[in-house]
C-alpha cells in the first residue's frame, strides 16, 4: 500500500508540474510566442536533434524484511538496510516534438553497490553469545533501456519522467567479512547455514543463486536536468534523477539448517531504489 501511495504521490507531482509550466507559458508568451525566440531567435522550423554521453554516480538504497524461526543475536538486525554509491555511463538521443517538449532513449551501462556494517552478537552452538563484527555487501550489473518523456521550463531548463529497465549483465555477488571475539566462526550456526562449512575463512564472495535472481526489474525514473551551452550547439548537462524500481532486487529466498532443512530464517520484499547524479555532453543538431 506504501507503494502504491509513493507512486501516485509522484504522478501527481509530475502532472501538477507540468499543468503549473503550461499555465506559466501561456502568460509568459501570449499569442504564441516563444520565449526562445526572445533568447536566441529560435528557428521553428528547425527542432534540434540531440545525441549526448553521460557519466555519472548512483546513491543506492537496499531494503528487505527478514523473518527469523530460531533464536538469533542482534548482529543480522542491521541486515535490513544498506547503502552505497556506484558507477554508470551512458548514451541518449533525444528527439523534440515542439519547442519545449521531446522524447529521449538512454542506454546504460549501470552498476548498483550497497555495503552495511554490522555489529552486535550472536549465539553459538552452545547457546553462549558472542560479540560480532562484520561487513557486507552486494553488487550487480545491468544494461539500462530508458524512453523518457522531456519537459523544458525555459530553454535551459528541464524535466524528464518515464518507465526504466534494468537488464542484469553479471552475477549477483554477496561478500561477507566477518569476525567473532573470542571464538572461530565455524561455532557460529549462521556462518555454517550458508554452506561455508568447517574451517572457512572469515571473508568470503558468493554469487545468489540463479532462483533468487530477477533477470530484468522495471522502474519509474524522475529527473531533472540544466543545459550549460559551453561551444556553439554543444552543452554540458548536470541531472538530478530518481530511480524508483517496482520490480524486487533480488527474489524472496529461505535460509535452510543443513542437517534437517526446517527454515531457520526467511528474507522478503528485497528492493533496491536510486538516486543518479549524471553530468552529460549533449550535441545539437
Amino acid at each position: 500500500m506504501g507503494r502504491i501511495k509513493l507512486i501516485f504521490t509522484a504522478l501527481c507531482l509530475g502532472l501538477f508540474v507540468f499543468s503549473f509550466a503550461y499555465s506559466q507559458e501561456d502568460v509568459l508568451r501570449p499569442k504564441g510566442k516563444s520565449k526562445y525566440q526572445d533568447s536566441y531567435e529560435y528557428d521553428q522550423a528547425h527542432q534540434p536533434f540531440i545525441l549526448g554521453i553521460e557519466a555519472g554516480l548512483n546513491y543506492n538504497m537496499l531494503s528487505q524484511t527478514q523473518d527469523w524461526y530460531y533464536e538469533h543475536g542482534t548482529i543480522y538486525d542491521g541486515l535490513e538496510s544498506a547503502s552505497g554509491f556506484s558507477p554508470h555511463l551512458g548514451v541518449l538521443v533525444d528527439y523534440p516534438l515542439n519547442h519545449n517538449m521531446g522524447i529521449q532513449l538512454r542506454l546504460s551501462y549501470d552498476s548498483k553497490y550497497a555495503q552495511v556494517d554490522i555489529d552486535g552478537f550472536d549465539y553459538n552452538y552452545s547457546l553462549v553469545p558472542k560479540d560480532m563484527t562484520g561487513d557486507v555487501d552486494v553488487v550487480a550489473n545491468y544494461t539500462t533501456v530508458t524512453p523518457l518523456f522531456r519537459y523544458n521550463f525555459d530553454e535551459n531548463l528541464f524535466m524528464t519522467i518515464g518507465p526504466t529497465i534494468h537488464i542484469l549483465s553479471s552475477e549477483i555477488e554477496t561478500g561477507w567479512d566477518m569476525a567473532v571475539k573470542g571464538d572461530v566462526l565455524d561455532n557460529i550456526p549462521y556462518w555454517d547455514y550458508l554452506g561455508f562449512g568447517p574451517f572457512s575463512a572469515q571473508k568470503l564472495t558468493f554469487n545468489v543463486l540463479d532462483e533468487y535472481k530477477v533477470e530484468t526489474r522495471v522502474g519509474l525514473e524522475f529527473g531533472i536536468g540544466y543545459k550549460v551551452p559551453i561551444a556553439k550547439n554543444i552543452y554540458l548537462v548536470p541531472q538530478g534523477r530518481f530511480q524508483y524500481m517496482l520490480s524486487k532486487f533480488e527474489k524472496d529466498s529461505q535460509l535452510l539448517n543443513s542437517t534437517n532443512s526446517t527454515v531457520i530464517e526467511e528474507t522478503k520484499d528485497v528492493m533496491m531504489h536510486s538516486i543518479v547524479f549524471a553530468l552529460g555532453l549533449w550535441f545539437e543538431f
